[in-house]
Order: C-alpha cells, then structure tokens, then sequence
C-alpha cells in the first residue's frame, strides 16, 4: 500500500445528532476508539457506558467508557454497511478514530487491494 493505513470515511449515529469522521481501520486495535472532539459533539463525554475498560497504545494508557454507536460505512457505488458498534470513549483521546477487531472487524468480510488501495467489504456470511 502507498498510505500510512486504510483510513475510512464514516458517518457515527449518536442519540441526539450525527457526525461524519476519517476513521483508522487498524486490524491491530481490540477496540474502535472515538476521537474525543467527535465523541464531545456526540455529547458521549462523560456518559455512562456498557463497561470501563483501559487500553494500552503508542501514545500511552487510556481509561474510558464503552459506549455503542451506530456506524455507517458509505461505499463507492452509493450503498451503505450499518452496524451497532461499541467505541471506546476517552476524553482525553485525541488521537484520531480508529476503527478495531472487537465488534466492528469480527463482523466484516474485508480485503484490501494494495495495486490501489482499494478497501472492499461486507457484512460476515452475507452473499455478495
């Protein structure tokens, strides 16, 4: 690949409003983690979660709310991928949005073509 990474556009379904976001898809991370900027429009800084968790990273530990959002994947010939996808929610993450194996990539098919970067992908044991 030519890039740093498979950076996605993504559109994040909170309870009040919607954001749309580049997201890192990094099939190293456990959990997807939510850009605090993103995560403070959403209105999800300081929101009770499904479970406190820490991750450890590059950048250091990071302690935080696992909060499920809706996630909406565009793809170029105009169809979407929707699913319900816990984010860790950090307020002091601001770092991008990455998109991780637990809840999101567990439930995708995916490949990557290197000859152009192009992301393909599905939902898991759905026919094409």
């Amino acid at each position: 690949m030519t890039s740093a990474g498979i950076v996605l556009r993504v559109h994040l379904h909170g309870a009040q409003r919607e954001e749309e976001d580049l997201a890192i898809f990094d099939t190293g991370a456990t959990w997807s983690v939510l850009n605090s900027r993103i995560a403070d429009a959403l209105h999800l800084i300081g929101e009770p979660g499904e479970e406190t968790i820490a991750i450890s990273t590059r950048l250091g530990t990071f302690m935080g709310e696992l909060i499920r959002l809706g996630l909406t994947l565009p793809t170029d010939d105009g169809e979407v991928v929707s699913l319900e996808v816990p984010f860790l929610v950090c307020e002091d993450w601001y770092a991008p949005t990455f998109l991780g194996y637990q809840g999101l990539m567990d439930r995708l098919a995916f490949a990557v073509d290197p000859s152009d970067d192009t992301f393909h992908f599905g939902i898991a044991g759905e026919a094409p």
